[in-house]
This record gives C-alpha cells, sequence and structure tokens, in this order.
C-alpha cells in the first residue's frame, strides 16, 4: 500500500548565515546563472549550503544585474526572478515565479499538492530525489487550464512530459517540477508519486 504524505512550503527567505537546501539550491541556480553569455562578475559557488561571504557576494551581483534590490537577501522577487533566469527555455521578462519545496514525510512515496494561481504565474515544485528513482505526475484542475510545463533534472536539463510519462530521475539532487497555465486563472491538484 502506497503512503501519501507531503509538505510544501514556500522557498525561505535566506541571507548570510542561512544553512541548508534551500541555500544549496541557490548556490547550484546562481552557478547556472553565471553560464549565460553576456553576465559578468558572477563566482562559481561551492554547492555546500551555507550561505557564507561569496555566496552573499554571488547574491549582490545577481540582485544588480537583474535590477533588484541590492540587499544580500533572496526573498520572493530574488527567487522569482533567479528561477526565470536559470530555468531552461524562454519566458517573457514579466513571468512571476512562486517556488516550493515538496517534503515527503519519512514513510510516504506520493503526495498531492493542492493549490490555485493566477495567470502568468508560474509555480516551481522542488523535488529531491536519487538517481534512479522514477517520477510519475498527474495535474488535475476544474477548469481545464493547468499544465505541468516541464521538468528540470538536477543538472538543468528540461523534460517535456506526455501524459502518463513515468520519469526515471538521472542522478541526486533537487528537480523541479514547472507548472503553468494555458489561459486565466487555475485551481489545480498535482499529484507526484516517486519510487
Amino acid at each position: 500500500m502506497q503512503s501519501t504524505s507531503t509538505v510544501s512550503r514556500s522557498l525561505a527567505v535566506l541571507r548570510s548565515g542561512s544553512t541548508g537546501n534551500d541555500v544549496r539550491l541557490l548556490q547550484q541556480r546562481l552557478n547556472i546563472i553565471r553560464t549565460i553569455p553576456g553576465l559578468t562578475g558572477l563566482a562559481a559557488l561551492t554547492v555546500d549550503g551555507n550561505f557564507g561571504p561569496r555566496t552573499a557576494a554571488g547574491v549582490r551581483r545577481f540582485q544588480t544585474l537583474f535590477n533588484l534590490t541590492v540587499d544580500g537577501i533572496v526573498g520572493p522577487q530574488t527567487w522569482s526572478v533567479l528561477f526565470r533566469e536559470s530555468l531552461p527555455g524562454a519566458f517573457s521578462e514579466t513571468a512571476n515565479f512562486r517556488p516550493f519545496r515538496v517534503e515527503f514525510a519519512p514513510s510516504a512515496t506520493s503526495g498531492i499538492v493542492a493549490t490555485s494561481s493566477v495567470r502568468g504565474d508560474f509555480e516551481v515544485y522542488v523535488v529531491n530525489a536519487k538517481a534512479g528513482q522514477i517520477v510519475r505526475l498527474n495535474i488535475t484542475s476544474p477548469e481545464d487550464n493547468a499544465v505541468i510545463d516541464s521538468i528540470v533534472t538536477a543538472n538543468n536539463q528540461e523534460v517535456i512530459p506526455g501524459i502518463d510519462d513515468i520519469l526515471r530521475f538521472p542522478l541526486t539532487g533537487d528537480h523541479l517540477i514547472v507548472v503553468g497555465k494555458t489561459r486565466g486563472n487555475a485551481t489545480y491538484q498535482l499529484e507526484i508519486l516517486i519510487r
């Protein structure tokens, strides 16, 4: 019997001294940003989960490059631009990304995230999984307009899922599930099964 239990939370507001998985994700995303041609001044970061001086300098440089408030704090606006600019594919400069970390209870193998979203928003669900684990996703929407836009693996490779696709994660790390809307606002449930 499968166990279903999940918690979905907004990514933490990060600053100097923060530690943990959200800092690790920040460092990975900043390392991806620094590979974009034309962006200068972003140093490679060690992905260690510690928001030290080097990560703080990287955040401030990122905020400067993308005309954000330069405070060294990673809040909703900085997270949104970081995902918009580091995800594969082209997104409108007005697209808003709302990132959430999905955490399963220790014995759970699946979970359901239920939310609503407005047009122009994308939700990014961060799921940590091990290499070789299989993921199956199902999204339902009363308005029939919420879609899984893409899955981005821990090495920033985009996978466009088809209906009833079963995907195997290629490596251990944070994988991203991007949900968008085909039109208007949407209410939806996203079921995530990992085994």
